[in-house]
């Protein structure tokens, strides 16, 4: 971008501290701010004619993030992000491209302002929660075999930079689970997206205003079961 728009400067500060606790525990939190300006959003006019707008967004948040192992069979990850997102300048979405490219055609004129607003695609609450288990020492099975389950949390977010349109939060869920049969040969069996959720991903597009505004999403993969041999 910087051609057709100004060009963007990113101010970034962190603090935070990272630890670890003999061989069994991990953990690391830091706290953050970021002030962005001229972040630029791609839009749409209700007639499809694409415009880049930019503005200005402040960023505070904490994340958080631990490795644990309890046991020597067992070692669990947890993260967490929290953020507080805002936009310090912007003029909305696919209303105010219109009223750029066709002043008063559908807006009257007037100016749509978003500032005050969560950007779009900005879920407030990320997570993950993992588990790995290492079935060759549970077992006493000398080639080794492990079995894996993830579970991935996104929070709720708008779909555009008016907070109209909500996705509610939703968790998915992937496992695996593998052993070597020989020193040279093993197998894989996986799940992703286990309960087949079908949420909007935190990606897409908006346009138009009123009976015209119009919200695209991206759809995830669907559920998916396989099986993965490997040899080497």
């Amino acid at each position: 971008m910087g051609f057709f728009t100004p060009v963007q400067t990113l101010t970034a500060y962190e603090i935070g501290v990272k630890h670890q606790v003999q061989n069994w525990l991990y953990y690391s939190i830091a706290a953050y701010q970021f002030d962005w300006k001229n972040q630029v959003f791609a839009d749409l006019s209700p007639g499809f004619v694409p415009l880049n707008l930019p503005g200005d967004s402040k960023i505070r948040g904490i994340d958080f993030e631990a490795n644990v192992n309890p046991v020597s069979w067992l070692r669990v990850t947890v993260g967490v992000n929290y953020n507080d997102i805002e936009l310090q300048n912007f003029g909305a979405a696919g209303s105010l491209a219109n009223a750029v490219l066709a002043p008063g055609l559908i807006t009257g004129g007037v100016q749509i302002d978003s500032a005050g607003k969560r950007p779009r695609w900005n879920p407030e609450i990320t997570g993950n929660l993992s588990a790995d288990f290492d079935l060759g020492e549970i077992l006493s099975y000398e080639p080794g075999a492990f079995f894996r389950v993830d579970a991935l949390y996104t929070g709720s977010f708008f779909v555009d930079n008016f907070e109209f349109a909500n996705v509610p939060g939703y968790w998915k869920f992937n496992a695996r689970i593998g052993a070597n049969v020989t020193e040279n040969f093993g197998i894989e069996i996986y799940g992703n997206n286990l309960t087949n959720n079908l949420s909007w991903t935190t990606q897409g597009g908006d346009t138009g205003s009123g009976i015209n505004r119009k919200s695209f999403g991206v759809l995830p993969r669907k559920r998916e079961v396989g099986f993965s041999p490997s040899y080497s």
